[in-house]
């Protein structure tokens, strides 16, 4: 597992000749491929790691498939432009930092997903493990098409322009100025600070 986790292959692999059961599970219930997923390595490394894994026997549970191989899956195709969907069932999916397709698709600037999925009213205060939500994401990556969309749907986060801030993207800004209804001097005082920054 700690093997899987750091992406040392060549341990993981000698491991496994030496007698290691990769099907075994923690106390957590956590295999594998759980540990693989929630690596620091890129995108590509982990889904090729994964395949290695799965192909070398690791378990794959019903639950493992829907909580880790799906969202990568989902992800890989929304980060390539890949043809997909956003049907229910990919909406509720997230990766291993808690983004849902529709952070993902606001992230990567894939307008017409991020359309079909505002198109089926989902949930948009939805936040990943860093307290970010699909318009902050978007903010991040400097996707401005697509964080105008969210804007134009609704979504109304004071933080907007604090991220916006530490970005330094000057049209971003724009664009959260003028969609943000701005109830707190305190978010304009620190966007300032952000900026100077």
């Amino acid at each position: 597992m700690i093997a899987s986790y750091t992406g040392n292959m060549k341990i993981f692999h000698q491991l496994k000749d030496n007698g290691a059961d990769i099907s075994k599970r923690n106390n957590e219930g956590q295999g594998v491929l759980e540990f693989a997923i929630r690596s620091d390595l890129s995108e590509k490394q982990i889904l090729k790691q994964l395949k290695d894994e799965i192909k070398m026997g690791a378990a794959i549970t019903e639950e493992t498939k829907n909580a880790v191989i799906q969202p990568w899956k989902y992800r890989w195709k929304v980060a390539r432009g890949q043809k997909t969907e956003g049907t229910k069932e990919e909406a509720k999916l997230t990766d291993k930092d808690g983004n849902t397709m529709l952070m993902i698709a606001a992230g990567y600037g894939n307008q017409k997903l991020l359309n079909n999925l505002l198109a089926q009213n989902l949930k948009l205060t939805h936040k990943n493990r860093f307290g970010e939500d699909a318009l902050l994401y978007a903010i991040s990556k400097d996707q401005i098409t697509t964080a105008k969309q969210l804007l134009e749907a609704g979504m109304d986060n004071q933080e907007a322009l604090l991220k916006t801030a530490q970005t330094g993207n000057v049209k971003m800004a724009e664009l959260v100025l003028k969609y943000l209804d701005l109830r707190s001097d305190w978010y304009i005082k620190q966007a300032v600070i952000e900026a100077m920054n």
